[in-house]
């Protein structure tokens, strides 16, 4: 499919934008000769046709902006016709080039909004489905899922009173989403059932398999399984003749998660495997990663180690692949970025010195204007000396407004540059503060791989020989390299998450008791390795609003560096104060403590942790910066108080629940 793509774009480049250029300039010859009023319109019709056409093409190529040019094109030659549907067709369409390919969603609104008030006027109900469909998708991106309902609603409204079986199944399907995303399954359910119905009647079964799917996945959300299933063989058995591989690989997975749920285990191996092959001859790492984890997850569940361990070295590579993939991705962009930035300004100043050079044009032609004039009434009598005294005002008049534009066009130009240069400098700092990092992260996950090789190493070749102390400290070995690596690696995916804007924030009551206590006993195996003492002073039922997983996440980081780098036998103290509308939660440890140079290097991302403290025990640094992270999102502050040999004070604050 993406090379049929891929040849249909080479085809529509070489040889039909070559022919539209050549058929307008062609019309435009003929349109210049021509008198006769219907001829002429017959030949604009024409000429707006070809225009449309050619920003078609140019839309297929990828080529956005001269797609745009050429539909606004189009767009004047109909506007000239009094053809006011096709005007608002094709803000539809520009509309399109905005959205999907330069995603620029305040100028494909706008596009939106002209076509929906054209399309009112003429009582387009079609058109008006459609344009409102658009507005819903654009909120949709937007994150403002109220106002995507609401747009869809009112569009299905309209599209219900055509036959248009395309845009009402559409817009089924998204109703239905938008009510899956509030938990109201049944409804969502509801609409997706009612989109069936209709693309039961298409020709291409590919939408009905799909809308399938999402109604097996909203069962499954419900943990009706048995009907999740029913719908993802449905999905499956139109599929099997499909083209999609895609689609394919992703219902086996899900179907495989069902069987899991069912406790049917070689079952979800059997259709785990199925759509890794699937997943695996198209590159889909997504679903791939997905379908090694669950691998791993079964495998771990019915004590098949071996190959748990296996499909977990799978999905940690094919995890670090989409994570690398991502992140050049995402600097990508902000490459784009900064040259379009960069671009845009450096048209602004060719723009503002043109409008400069203009004005002093403009005053030069005014001199000399009144030059003239001033030559002409040296000979006029003296009774017209008032009259040159008015003019000689009005110059001076004009010669201060001329003046003041300039000075603040000047003003203008200092202010562009001083903005492109600050653009620059927060680029190389960008840039400088990504290679720092990626060095420290390197560093740290070559650590823990070396570690395990070396100790797997140890272990192959000396399997028959070793005795049982011995291999209990290697696999001891392994463990702890494989937990230090999964630590790092849980880290760096929140990290990039709130890079990307992926976290997500849903504040509610928590109670943070509750969460201090689950995560003392989540990591109090590690604790008694160490003989480590960890006392809790916070009292039952203390009840905060913030995001619990974002809490709870801060909390289990600063608990695990506490042990870590408390010595043996220490102990960790869990304390909370109020402090106005907040609570202030302490997290003490006996441990090294850090010095006061040290501190000021805690949570920036561009200072290697290899630097910070002295204990054997090293950390990536990521936690602490997460952590303070996720507590200013809750609208807290962190901070940190600590003596060498004495020990360490993290503390943070959340606000109230009142």
């Amino acid at each position: 499919m993406k090379i049929q793509k891929l040849l249909l774009i080479i085809f529509f480049i070489l040889f039909i934008s070559p022919s539209f250029a050549q058929n307008i300039d062609s019309l435009k010859n003929i349109l210049d000769k021509t008198t006769n009023k219907e001829a002429k319109n017959e030949l604009l019709n024409e000429l707006a046709t070809a225009y449309y056409k050619q920003g078609i093409s140019y839309y297929f190529s990828a080529e956005y902006d001269s797609a745009i040019i050429s539909l606004k094109n189009s767009q004047t030659v109909y506007k000239e016709l009094n053809n006011t549907k096709k005007v608002g067709e094709l803000y539809d369409k520009i509309g399109s080039c905005y959205y999907s390919g330069k995603a620029d969603y305040q100028q494909a609104m706008s596009s939106y909004l002209k076509a929906l008030e054209i399309r009112e006027q003429i009582n387009d109900t079609l058109g008006i489905a459609y344009s409102l469909n658009n507005l819903g998708n654009i909120y949709f991106r937007l994150g403002n899922r109220e106002k995507a309902l609401n747009n869809y609603l009112k569009a299905l409204i309209f599209a219900q009173k055509t036959t248009d079986k395309k845009i009402n199944a559409i817009l089924l399907n998204n109703i239905g989403i938008e009510y899956a995303d509030q938990k109201e399954y049944e409804k969502a359910i509801e609409y997706h059932l009612k989109a069936v119905d209709i693309k039961k009647e298409f020709e291409n079964k590919l939408s009905l398999a799909v809308t399938y799917i999402s109604i097996g996945s909203l069962y499954k959300y419900q943990n009706k399984l048995d009907e999740a299933l029913e719908y993802y063989y449905k999905a499956n058995t139109i599929l099997e003749t499909s083209e999609n591989t895609h689609y394919k690989a992703m219902v086996l997975n899900y179907m495989a998660a069902v069987f899991y749920e069912k406790n049917q285990f070689q079952k979800a191996i059997n259709y785990l495997n199925s759509s890794l092959e699937l997943s695996e001859k198209i590159s889909a790492n997504k679903l791939s990663e997905n379908s090694y984890l669950e691998l791993t997850k079964i495998y771990k569940d019915i004590k098949n180690y071996e190959k748990a361990f296996i499909f977990q070295e799978k999905y940690i590579a094919t995890h670090d692949t989409i994570f690398s993939e991502e992140s050049n991705k995402a600097l990508s962009e902000m490459q784009v970025k900064y040259e379009t930035e960069k671009k845009e300004k450096e048209n602004e100043i060719l723009k503002r010195e043109n409008e400069i050079g203009e004005l002093k044009f403009e005053k030069q032609k005014t001199r000399a204007f009144i030059l003239t004039i001033t030559s002409v009434l040296l000979f006029v009598l003296i009774a017209l000396t008032v009259i040159l005294s008015i003019l000689i005002y009005n110059k001076y008049r004009y010669k201060q407004k001329i003046n003041t534009i300039l000075e603040d066009k000047n003003d203008q130009l200092k202010l562009a540059n001083k903005k492109l240069a600050e653009s620059e400098q927060n680029l190389k700092e960008l840039v400088a503060t990504k290679d720092k990092f990626f060095s420290i992260i390197a560093h740290d996950l070559r650590s823990p791989l070396s570690s395990l090789s070396l100790v797997t190493e140890v272990l192959d070749q000396n399997i028959d020989s070793l005795d049982k102390d011995k291999t209990a400290y290697l696999l001891g070995s392994i463990n702890k390299a494989a937990n230090n690596l999964m630590e790092l690696v849980e880290n760096l995916l929140n990290w990039a998450r709130t890079q990307t804007g992926k976290i997500t924030f849903e504040p509610s009551k928590i109670n943070v008791s509750e969460i201090i206590k689950q995560n003392i006993n989540l990591l109090a195996l590690n604790a008694e390795k160490k003989n480590i003492t960890i006392k809790n002073n916070v009292k039952n039922n203390i009840f905060a609003r913030a995001d619990i997983n974002l809490i709870a996440t801060v909390i289990r980081n600063l608990l695990s560096n506490a042990i870590k780098f408390t010595n043996e036998q220490g102990t960790i103290t869990f304390d909370i104060s109020e402090k106005n509308e907040f609570y202030e939660i302490k997290i003490s440890d006996t441990g090294l403590g850090i010095s006061e140079k040290n501190i000021q290097k805690l949570f920036r991302i561009d200072i290697d942790p290899r630097q910070i403290g002295d204990s054997v025990e090293k950390g990536t640094g990521l936690g602490l910066i997460l952590c303070k992270e996720f507590v200013e999102k809750n609208g807290g502050q962190i901070n940190v108080q600590s003596e060498i040999e004495i020990g360490s004070t993290f503390s943070f604050t959340i606000k109230k629940y009142e």
